[in-house]
């Protein structure tokens, strides 16, 4: 039996499930049972490869099969860590510079997490940037053998889903079913309990390797390893090109190459700096490229706003104009001014507003919808 450990760590919990020198079997997804154990009471074991691959964890380390066991809090105390090795509420500090060539160290999920500014081509010059497709999914980051949103929030694949994937890796992707099929992959992935035969229909394209050093090409090469060694069917690269360099020749590119996607029922384009080292948060290294539409709608209502909306509009309540039974409600594309409730009877109520957005959902509404003006 492994001898006890010496690591200094906070008491456990009242009990837990199984008792010291006890085993417990849990089934993944191979014919072969992992077996959990209790080594001295506080010391659990695990035959899983995500827990013999916690370098420099000592013997007090976890995985998701003894979370599973235990639970999520008794697990967090007897690690004296947080629920989660990562949480979405870091306290918001300044970021440091990076030094060229290199990533800063992570230490919550939103370390982890690059967004996208709109692309403008009067503000942004993007030739030789790489490009890919805009996927329809679920955003999804894998750290230390587990999956988290971009909240920060643990999603819960099955035992399966990760095998493989090395404890030190770090993939940035999405979980995604298919396009235009968002919202049947939300009710899968959202679920605590979903069956395993539903997530054998999810798979996660990768897009970024956030730890890696280097331009974008750099870390998906990195990505790319990771993902090989895995040998995972259902977990995949997702193929960049790249942009013309020629900036007479860019428009039609982009044109181009959106029109193809969008014609196949893709989202649209995602353009990254080939030169930028990874940065979390929005910035110009990252741009999304959308084809959007507009439609007619008309304003029934009107929901205060919270917070530093509180007292103001915070969104119109509206029917679509060809079609009144349907209902939806828009808050964003908004100027503070154009918020004052006393604008709401005189500007608002009963008008005909014109509404953007990227595409319908299967109930015939807009899906993120934005406001852009009364139409006279």
């Amino acid at each position: 039996a492994p001898p006890p450990s010496t690591t200094s760590a906070p008491p456990a919990p009242p009990s837990y499930p199984i008792g010291v020198g006890e085993t417990r079997e849990i089934q993944g997804s191979g014919k072969v049972p992992y077996e959990i154990k209790n080594v001295d009471g506080h010391v659990f074991s695990c035959t899983c490869m995500a827990w013999k691959m916690q370098k420099g964890a000592g013997s007090l380390r976890t995985c998701k099969h003894i979370r599973g066991l235990l639970g999520e809090k008794a697990d967090a105390l007897r690690m004296g860590a947080p629920a989660s090795p990562f949480t979405a509420a870091a306290p918001k500090k300044k970021r440091a510079k990076p030094t060229p060539g290199e990533t800063p160290a992570a230490t919550s999920v939103t370390d982890l997490v690059s967004l996208a500014e709109a692309y403008k081509p009067e503000k942004h010059a993007v030739s030789g940037y790489a490009v890919s497709e805009k996927l329809d999914g679920m955003r999804c980051i894998i750290r230390g053998g587990s999956a988290y949103s971009r909240q920060g929030n643990l999603i819960h694949t099955p035992s399966y889903f990760l095998e493989g994937i090395a404890a030190d890796a770090c993939l940035d992707g999405e979980l995604f079913l298919g396009r235009g099929r968002f919202q049947e992959l939300m009710t899968i992935v959202k679920r605590h309990d979903a069956p395993v035969d539903l997530w054998r229909k999810v798979s996660f394209l990768c897009f970024d390797a956030p730890t890696a050093p280097g331009g974008i090409m750099k870390r998906m090469k990195a990505a790319g390893r990771v993902i090989a060694e895995a040998g995972l069917g259902h977990i995949e690269a997702v193929e960049m090109e790249t942009l013309s360099a020629d900036p007479a020749l860019l428009a039609d590119d982009i044109a181009g190459r959106l029109g193809a996607v969008t014609a196949l029922g893709g989202e649209g384009l995602m353009l990254r700096d080939p030169r930028a080292n990874f940065r979390a948060g929005r910035s110009s290294d990252l741009l999304k490229v959308k084809e959007m539409h507009d439609l007619d709608a008309v304003v029934v209502g009107y929901k205060e706003g919270t917070g530093r909306l509180k007292g103001l509009i915070g969104a119109l309540l509206c029917e679509l104009a060809s079609n009144r039974s349907l209902s939806f409600k828009t808050g964003s594309g908004f100027k503070d001014a154009q918020r004052d409730i006393s604008l709401f009877d005189s500007e608002y109520e009963g008008a005909t507003v014109e509404i953007q957005y990227q595409e319908l959902t299967k109930a015939g509404l807009p899906r993120f919808p934005i406001f852009k003006r009364v139409k006279k």
